[in-house]
């Protein structure tokens, strides 16, 4: 009886329900469960995790297949194995990134992945508001006298009531009185906007 023989004859008996034969076909397998554990394994103390679903996914397969499918038992068999290796192995993996991800600590440069997540530029809507606020205040500007906007100007600029006063050829009261007007002006104005 051949090789070959031999492992169909164990299929069959165990896809009966004979645990002898399953019992051999899982010893039989044993160096391929392991090498698929070892070789896929994220650190050595998982491979005896990953043996144990190899065999499972040997027990599966023992019961699912057909040999009216043309593929050799030990073909079908070995796919099984590493496929549901490879799956536990990646969910593995997974989990202990996710397990060690988290929201609160440092992590290169310093910064948390909150942190990374903030953005200081503004959002579109603040960009909008910005842009809605000036278009207004432009308005605004646009409807003071030509005298009022001189005086704000300079004040904007810095310069004391005494310089602007000065520069104009005007008293420091009056500048006052102008800044006073244009400021309240463009206040009325904005103000129904709001």
């Amino acid at each position: 009886m051949t090789d070959k023989t031999k492992l169909e004859h164990l299929v069959r008996a165990a896809q009966r329900g004979e645990p002898a034969a399953l019992a051999a076909l899982v010893g039989r397998f044993q160096p391929l469960v392991w090498a698929a554990a070892r070789r896929l394994a994220p650190t050595p103390d998982d491979a005896e995790d990953l043996a144990q679903e190899g065999n499972l996914a040997l027990v599966l397969a023992v019961r699912a297949f057909r040999p009216a499918g043309g593929a050799p038992f030990a073909w079908y068999a070995k796919r099984r194995v590493y496929w549901a290796v490879q799956a536990a192995a990646r969910r593995l993996k997974r989990g202990r990134s996710r397990e060690e991800a988290t929201l609160d600590e440092a992590g290169a440069g310093g910064l948390s992945p909150v942190d990374l997540l903030e953005d200081p530029a503004p959002g579109p809507e603040d960009c909008a508001i910005a842009a809605s606020a000036r278009a207004a205040l432009r308005t605004a500007w646009d409807r003071l006298t030509p005298r009022q906007r001189q005086v704000l100007s300079a004040r904007a600029g810095g310069a004391t009531f005494l310089q602007v006063a000065a520069a104009l050829g005007i008293a420091p009261s009056s500048a006052k009185g102008i800044a006073a007007r244009g400021t309240a002006r463009v206040k009325k104005l904005l103000a129904g906007r709001v």
